[in-house]
């Protein structure tokens, strides 16, 4: 295999990944906006993540491996604390009602 296809593979690799990234990404933000309580959710998540990073650690990844995970934890965090706020607005126009 040639250096060009062989980087066209990669290329097509990493773009067919990317695209399962964002198809689950779009996924888990639909769900926490739509969990009836997400920081609840967010604090199932988070000892589920510690647990499966503690595993994870048994086998050494690369920093860019580490920064994507922190990154996607970083958007699923922000997802949670607009679905939370969202939640205790429409909380509080029903008791206001």
């Amino acid at each position: 295999m040639s250096k060009i296809d062989e980087h066209s593979k990669i290329k097509r690799d990493l773009d067919f990944i990317t695209g399962q990234v964002h198809l689950l990404t779009s996924f888990l933000v639909s769900v926490i906006d739509t969990h009836p309580e997400p920081n609840a959710l967010w604090r199932h998540f988070e000892r589920a993540n510690q647990a499966a990073s503690a595993r994870a650690q048994l086998q050494p990844g690369s920093d860019d491996f580490l920064d994507g995970q922190r990154e996607l934890m970083l958007q699923l965090k922000g997802a949670i604390e607009n679905a939370g706020a969202t939640l205790a607005n429409y909380q509080s126009d029903l008791d206001r009602g």
